[in-house]
């Protein structure tokens, strides 16, 4: 068994694509072309058996004032250790192997690296390795909906309040459009020749503009280049709610791969809030990752107020790792500034 870390650049890219569509793990987050916009320069640990690649962890290697850290980028949920997909029927085999390559996977970590900390996908289920070596381990959660029950079956799960809000907002003449969303659609307004992050950059502006400061000026320039690529590319669509006078009022930006469909952010107009133009762009979203997925991942949350609302989809909570090893010596307050 080998663990060698790589450049993103000496990955092969096609050897990444075969072994993503099998694993249990893998979301859009760990596309290498995704993280080519969201981590330039990123770099992963590969573990082979001979010629078999049996996992990956991509890392994003920077520095700081003479510190070197990997933390995950922005949009990016989940990265951590990616298992080939498959197992051996036999518990004590299965884990036996999971616990080499995780071992491996630690062991190649790059020693200068101060400060680590990744979310790890759900499906990962063996972070022992890790805590014997020192790191920390934290449990947060995400919602999760299974798609493959479809989307009638899904709909009857939601809460009354979401229907209710839904409704509420296709009474008062809201409509919603999409972008990058392929052959099937049934949105009307599935545009083309449009910018399609100018909506939700928009309402990212307009919230900052109210004192609610969304993003920072890098993650604004990631987003609009994340936006196109991933319209353009097929993995994955925009949705906007216009109102009847056709302002967007709300936008939401959704990621699909490996049969996942990922929430990756949104946006509303201050003003917009109580109109129900959200649970209206949830649903849709919903009905277009039926179409295309087996799962989706509302990416959270543990702030009180949205875990009430993606709750409200019917989502099961789902518990997944996130582990740091912080050997910094400075105060946390400073630290948090690297990113």
């Amino acid at each position: 068994m080998n663990a060698i870390l790589k450049k993103g650049t000496e990955i092969d890219r096609a050897v990444w694509l075969e072994f993503l569509m099998h694993s249990p793990q893998a979301a859009i987050y760990m596309h290498p072309s995704y993280l080519d916009v969201v981590a330039p320069g990123w770099s992963a640990i590969e573990v082979w058996r001979d010629r078999t690649l049996l996992a990956i962890m991509p890392l994003w290697l920077k520095q700081k004032a003479g510190y070197t850290y990997s933390l995950q980028p922005s949009f990016s949920q989940f990265w951590g250790i990616i298992f080939a997909g498959g197992d051996s029927g036999n518990a004590y085999k299965t884990y036996s192997l999971r616990r080499k390559v995780v071992k491996a996977v630690v062991d190649a970590i790059p020693a200068e690296i101060q400060w680590f900390l990744h979310g790890f996908a759900p499906e990962f289920d063996y972070p022992h390795p890790f805590h014997w070596a020192g790191y920390e381990l934290k449990t947060r959660y995400t919602y999760r909906l299974d798609l493959g029950i479809g989307y009638e079956a899904v709909e009857k799960d939601f809460a009354s309040d979401i229907k209710y809000e839904a409704r509420k907002a296709g009474t008062a003449g809201f409509v919603v459009r999409g972008y990058g969303l392929g052959v099937g659609s049934d949105l009307e307004n599935n545009m083309t020749g449009v910018n399609p992050s100018l909506g939700l950059l928009h309402l990212i502006e307009t919230n900052a503009g109210s004192g609610k400061q969304m993003l920072t000026a890098p993650e604004t320039e990631t987003l609009k280049v994340l936006v196109a690529y991933l319209v353009e590319s097929g993995l994955g669509f925009v949705l906007e709610v216009m109102d009847g006078q056709g302002a967007v009022v709300g936008a939401g930006l959704f990621g699909s791969s490996s049969g996942k469909t990922s929430y990756l952010m949104s946006a509303q107009l201050p003003s917009a809030s109580g109109t129900g133009a959200m649970s209206l762009l949830l649903t849709k979203a919903l009905q277009l990752a039926c179409d295309r997925d087996r799962v989706f991942d509302f990416e959270g949350s543990m702030i009180e107020g949205i875990e009430g609302f993606f709750r409200g989809f019917g989502g099961h909570p789902v518990p997944y790792l996130m582990i740091e090893k912080n050997a910094l010596p400075l105060p946390i307050r400073w630290i948090r500034k690297l990113r």
